[in-house]
């Protein structure tokens, strides 16, 4: 075998061996831990708690990109998307397909482990490095994507810094408006940039959970004191960092500084979870989408979909895909052999993320009282 072929699959397999970690440590804890480090909570509906609903112009504005950029026909479009009770109408305006006059720079933060395989998992590199038939470059509508750096295995602290260092770095024009998406751990990430010294996020910015941890997640509590142990083991391209991502995590984590850190009120907040049924989740979610069931069957491997909504948000919709599909290209750039793991990755992940940047365009022209 060459060389350099020994090494990619060194690389795939400690990638796997660290996106499995979660997994194999929550298994060796059945139940979830309660804590009482915890907030007073409440269960209520989503009007009740401040939330605006669009899922009505989310669902015409994906259908109508589906439609023109058409790389994906396996399914029909509105079964992308799961309708829950209560959605609103289409609103039967039409959706902008062209070059947008709202110029955005999107920054991508993605989830835990994510740095350890970030040559075929970095959340949609198939918009930033697209490959025929495998999503399209955004730049041509005037959406600029890309993907922030973020240590894999951190504390949501330790990477809030290292997102503040690159957002100095980006050097925004004034015609430029900011959005900041949030993938699984990457949404924890953010909401301690934003709650904590938020100077160089400008106001009317624009912050989305793509089936984010927002309220924790209860694999991370039932892991935790298993990775404590070790924490400090070492994997090619994912250096151990400050051991903290797993506590970052936690419900108890999570729930504690929402509640002591207010989010800034003039920022604008997009809420999409995510799940779907047994069949539709990849080998190598399997058994975290089985642990979180035995909460919530609305889960989608990593996090179950109550979650994933930020506090007086737009919630935009419910996407019918697990948790790496929505946002991880690996049935694109990952080995043939590791397909048994990704198995269920086919996803139109670049016309959701046109569909989300055309909403926040929308948003954006309208203005603050819009």
């Amino acid at each position: 075998m060459p060389v350099s072929m020994q090494v990619h699959r060194c690389r795939v397999w400690s990638a796997g061996k660290a996106l499995g970690l979660i997994a194999m440590l929550g298994a060796c804890t059945p139940a979830l831990r309660l804590s009482s480090d915890t907030p007073p909570l409440i269960l209520t509906t989503a009007t009740s708690a401040g939330l605006k609903d669009e899922r009505g112009r989310f669902r015409e504005t994906l259908c109508a990109i589906d439609a023109v950029r058409g790389y994906y026909r396996d399914r029909d479009c509105n079964t992308l998307l799961h309708r829950l009770n209560g959605e609103p109408t289409p609103t039967g305006r039409p959706v902008e397909l062209g070059p947008s006059p709202v110029k955005l720079r999107i920054r991508i933060v993605p989830g835990i482990f994510g740095e350890c395989a970030e040559d075929m998992a970095t959340p949609f590199l198939d918009a930033v490095r697209p490959r025929p038939g495998y999503g399209y470059d955004l730049r041509q509508f005037g959406f600029e994507v890309a993907a922030f750096r973020v240590a894999g295995r951190s504390s949501s602290a330790a990477n809030a810094a290292m997102i503040r260092e690159q957002i100095v770095a980006m050097n925004l024009r004034p015609d430029e408006r900011l959005v900041l998406i949030g993938h699984s751990k990457g949404m924890s990430d953010i909401i301690e940039l934003i709650g904590g010294d938020r100077s160089v996020v400008p106001a009317g910015s624009t912050i989305v959970s793509l089936t984010g941890v927002v309220a924790g997640a209860p694999i991370a509590d039932m892991a935790e004191h298993a990775y404590s142990v070790i924490r400090r083991l070492r994997l090619p391209n994912c250096l151990p960092g400050d051991g903290g991502g797993p506590a970052s995590l936690t419900r108890r984590a999570r729930l504690d500084y929402l509640a002591t850190h207010p989010l800034p009120t003039d920022l604008k907040y997009f809420s999409l979870a995510a799940f779907t049924r047994p069949s539709n989740i990849s080998g190598g979610l399997k058994a975290t989408h089985g642990m979180l069931s035995s909460i919530d069957q609305r889960n989608d491997g990593n996090v179950i979909f109550t979650d994933s909504i930020i506090p007086d948000s737009t919630v935009l919709g419910y996407l019918d895909a697990d948790h790496w599909a929505v946002a991880m290209p690996f049935e694109t750039y990952a080995p043939r052999w590791t397909r048994p793991v990704f198995s269920r990755n086919h996803f139109p992940r670049v016309v959701v993320l046109e569909a989300i940047a055309r909403v926040i365009a929308e948003h954006q022209s309208e203005g603050p009282t819009g």
